[in-house]
């Protein structure tokens, strides 16, 4: 008779409705954080194509193809030069960092990032928080801190000027 009461007692708990686990939101965002972050970037990429669009509308494609080719030829390659050299020695400047901070990177590194991190800085502004931020996506790849990222983007900023 005990057996036949355990069996009842299985058939009544296998037959209650299983609930899925409750996940708290901090752990559903860490689970889809690639997903989440790809669709704010397409986001974010496709608003700024549609801003591209709508300055290029604007844009005399005449007048700047006439304007490029009134520009002397040896203007040209002297700025082309320039600005190689402008970012050969924004290079020192990441190396110059790196000693400072005591991390040891391979050149290529150094150079892809200070590369990276000068152009984006530049090119976006507020130079100390994009260009950390790409240094901290390269470099903590390579088991660098952010302490020492932080160190690193400061002295290269104040550094630069």
């Amino acid at each position: 008779m005990r057996d036949n009461m355990s069996d009842s007692n299985e058939t009544i708990d296998a037959e209650q409705p299983v609930s899925p686990p409750r996940h708290n939101w901090r752990e559903l965002l860490s689970k889809y954080r690639q997903p989440i972050g790809l669709a704010v970037m397409l986001l974010l990429f496709s608003l700024a194509l549609i801003a591209c669009r709508h300055m290029l509308v604007e844009m005399d494609w005449y007048a700047l193809h006439d304007s490029l080719f009134a520009v002397p030829l040896p203007a040209l390659g002297g700025a082309l030069l320039a600005a190689i050299v402008g970012y050969v020695i924004l290079m020192g400047y990441e190396l110059s960092a790196s000693r400072y901070a005591n991390v040891d990177l391979p050149i290529k590194t150094l150079l892809l990032g200070g590369f990276t991190s000068f152009a984006i800085g530049n090119a976006v502004g507020l130079s100390m928080l994009s260009g950390g931020s790409v240094r901290y996506r390269l470099y903590s790849r390579h088991g660098v801190g952010a302490i020492e990222i932080a160190r690193m983007t400061v002295f290269a900023s104040l550094s630069l000027g």
